[in-house]
């Protein structure tokens, strides 16, 4: 996957979801740390 967005299609309303972000490349060198985790609940 490229690009900076992304939308989760399949949530459930009322239920928490938790994501973190990981930049990635064509190598082991490009990978990054886990983001802090963000958590939101969708109505």
């Amino acid at each position: 996957m490229t690009g900076t967005s992304w939308t989760d299609t399949e949530v459930l309303p009322g239920r928490p979801y938790c994501y973190s972000v990981v930049a990635a490349g064509s190598s082991n060198s490009c990978y990054t740390q886990a983001s802090t985790c963000s958590c939101v609940t969708p109505n």
